[in-house]
C-alpha cells in the first residue's frame, strides 16, 4: 500500500478514536468552548499524529517527524508495488482503481462544495448589503438566516436584532475557520462515515455557543419562539452557520440544562494519555530479524551476493529520496539501480524460490525471489527471465539478463532487498569491494 493510503487510514483511525471519546465523555457537558477546542484539536491532531514516527532502539528512543512531502508521495511508482507474495501487475491495478475511486469521490464533493459557495456569492451580489453594528448584513428572500465567513444573510421577514445577537457569536468567535478546516478534512476522508457525525458535532458546539451568547441579550421566551419557527429547515452544503437547524430540540435542551459542575473539567485530562497511545500505536519497532540477522551474515537465505558483476556494473541511483528520471519530481527510490551492459547475467544473491514473474509498463520484465520468511528480493527491467514461478534457485544461479524494459532510461537492473515485507537499503547486503 502507498504511503498516502496508509496515512489516510491512520488519520481515519485517529478521528474515530477522538470522536468516540467525545461521545462517551464530553458530548453532554456544557463546557461548549472546551468541547469546540477538543473537536477541532482532535481533527488537527488526527492529521499530525500519523506523521510522527517513534523508533525504538536498544540504547535510545528517537522521534522522527516525516515531512508532508514524504508522506503524500502517493504516485511513487516503486513504493506502490506490492510485496513479494503478490504479482506487481495485480497490485498496481488494484492501487490504480483505488486511487481513481478515492479521487473521484473527492472531486465530486469538491465540485458540490464549490457550487454551494458560488450560489451563496451570487445571492450576495444580487442582494442589498448594509452594515449593522459593525457586521455586513445581506437582506434577501431566503427561508432561514445564516452567516458566511463574516457576513450575515438575513430573511427579509425576520427579527434582525435577535438574529444578529446569534450570528455575531459565530463571527466574533471565528467559527468559519472551524468550518473550513472541517470541509477540507471531510474532502480528504470522504469515505469515512464518521466524518459526517464529526462535522455535525462541531457545528452543534458552534450553535450552543451562539445560543448562549444570544440569551445574554434577548429574552429566552422570544428566542425559543424564534428557534421553533423553522424546525425542519434545509441544510446547506456550504461552510455556513445556520440559526435554524434540525438540532433545535438538542439546543433547547442544552440551553435549559443545568451547568456541568466545574469538577468535571478533570475528564479532559484523559486526552493526554490518548494522544500518547496514538503516537505509540504508530511507532516503529525493530524486528527480531534486524537484531539477529545483521547485514553480512553468511546464512544461505540472506542476500549476500551481488546480483550482477560489480566489476562491469556501477550504481547509478541509490536507495532513498531522488529526482525521478521521468517525472523530474522528488520521490522515494525503494532499491538501487545497477547500470550494466544489456545481456549481462543477473544472479540470485541467496538460495530461494521464484515467487512471481511477469511484465508491466513500469517494471518491464520483473521477478521476485522469496529467500525465507524474512528476506525477499526483486529484479526489474530484465531483458528476459530464465526461470518460472515455483522454481528453486541457488545462490549465484543465473535467473535472467540485464535489459531496459518498462519505464527505463537505459540498460540497468533495479534491485530491491525486502525485509518483513518492506524494502530496505540493499547496499549493506552487497559484498564489500
Amino acid at each position: 500500500m502507498s504511503h498516502y493510503g496508509i496515512y489516510v487510514l491512520q488519520v481515519c483511525l485517529c478521528t474515530t478514536v477522538f470522536y468516540l471519546l467525545f461521545v462517551v465523555l464530553f458530548k453532554n457537558l456544557t463546557f461548549f468552548s472546551l468541547n469546540r477546542f477538543y473537536l477541532l484539536s482532535g481533527l488537527i491532531l488526527s492529521f499530525l499524529i500519523p506523521l510522527i514516527k517513534i523508533s525504538f532502539l536498544p540504547s535510545e528512543i528517537k522521534t522522527i517527524t516525516h515531512t508532508l512531502e514524504e508522506t503524500f508521495e502517493f504516485w511513487d511508482t516503486e513504493q506502490a508495488i506490492a510485496s513479494v507474495a503478490i504479482p506487481v501487475s495485480d497490485s498496481t491495478t488494484h492501487m490504480y482503481f483505488l486511487a481513481v475511486g478515492y479521487f473521484t469521490g473527492m472531486a465530486f464533493l469538491l465540485i458540490r462544495l464549490l457550487i454551494s459557495i458560488a450560489a451563496v456569492l451570487r445571492l450576495k451580489n444580487k442582494s442589498n448589503t448594509t452594515v449593522l453594528e459593525g457586521i455586513k448584513v445581506v437582506t434577501t428572500r431566503i427561508s432561514q438566516p445564516f452567516s458566511f465567513f463574516r457576513t450575515v444573510f438575513m430573511p427579509d421577514h425576520e427579527d434582525i436584532a435577535l438574529i444578529l445577537a446569534h450570528e455575531r457569536a459565530h463571527i466574533d468567535q471565528n467559527h468559519w475557520i472551524d468550518l473550513i478546516l472541517m470541509e477540507v478534512a471531510a474532502l480528504l476522508l470522504w469515505f469515512n462515515p464518521l466524518m459526517i457525525l464529526f462535522r455535525k458535532e462541531i457545528k452543534l458546539q458552534h450553535e450552543y455557543l451562539a445560543d448562549s451568547n444570544a440569551l445574554l441579550k434577548v429574552q429566552p421566551e422570544q428566542y425559543f419562539q424564534c428557534l421553533l419557527r423553522t424546525v425542519n429547515a434545509a441544510n446547506l452544503h456550504a461552510p455556513v452557520s445556520q440559526l435554524y437547524t434540525s438540532s433545535i430540540k438538542k439546543r433547547i435542551l442544552m440551553i435549559s440544562k443545568q451547568r456541568t459542575p466545574f469538577q468535571s473539567l478533570t475528564l479532559y485530562l484523559v486526552v493526554a494519555p490518548l494522544i500518547v497511545f496514538l503516537l505509540f500505536a504508530f511507532s516503529e519497532r525493530p524486528t527480531e530479524s534486524q537484531d539477529s540477522n545483521p547485514p553480512g551474515d553468511t546464512h544461505a537465505s540472506i542476500p549476500s551476493l551481488s546480483p550482477v558483476n560489480m566489476k562491469t556494473a556501477r550504481v547509478v541511483s541509490s536507495y532513498g529520496k531522488r529526482k525521478h528520471p521521468y517525472t523530474g519530481k522528488m520521490s522515494f527510490h525503494t532499491g538501487i539501480d545497477l547500470q550494466s551492459e544489456e545481456g549481462e547475467p543477473v544472479m540470485a544473491p541467496a538460495d530461494g524460490v521464484i515467487s512471481s514473474t511477469g511484465y508491466d509498463s513500469l517494471n518491464g520484465n520483473y521477478l521476485f525471489i522469496t529467500h525465507d520468511e524474512v528476506f525477499s528480493t526483486k529484479y526489474s527491467h530484465l531483458r528476459n527471465i530464465l526461470l518460472n514461478q515455483g522454481n528453486k534457485v541457488k545462490s549465484g544461479e543465473t535467473i535472467g539478463f540485464v535489459g531496459s524494459t518498462g519505464m527505463s532510461t537505459g540498460p540497468h537492473l533495479h534491485y530491491e532487498v525486502i525485509m518483513n515485507g518492506e524494502p530496505v537499503d540493499p547496499a549493506p547486503y552487497l559484498p564489500k569491494q
